[in-house]
């Protein structure tokens, strides 16, 4: 494990992340689009360990709470507080893909 300082990350500022590579590396935005490289709710982090992103415990920034999760598939369920005229569907069932798989959505009004 590198010491912080050697890792080539940096946070500039509260909006501003600097990564140094050591060289060109032109894939590199698309590695950022993976749910690794996502921002994650600190404190949920810190109460929950790595069960943070569990049902019940993790926050995120959408209409819809993680409602439960099982090995394949997972269901989102809209949030009450949300104006039901800004948000069509009352849940949304997700089929996780396998590797090769496409992913399937099934949306419940």
């Amino acid at each position: 494990t590198l010491p912080a300082e050697e890792l080539g990350v940096e946070a500039l500022d509260d909006y501003t992340l600097q990564i140094r590579l050591t060289d060109p590396t032109p894939y590199f935005l698309g590695l950022l689009t993976h749910s690794i490289a996502y921002p994650v709710h600190r404190a949920s982090v810190e109460a929950h360990g790595k069960r943070f992103s569990r049902p019940g415990s993790l926050v995120s920034n959408g209409a819809f709470v993680l409602g439960r999760s099982e090995s394949a598939r997972q269901r989102e369920q809209k949030q009450e507080e949300k104006p039901r005229g800004h948000v069509v569907a009352d849940q949304i069932d997700k089929i996780l893909p396998r590797s090769g798989e496409t992913l399937a959505l099934s949306v419940s009004r």
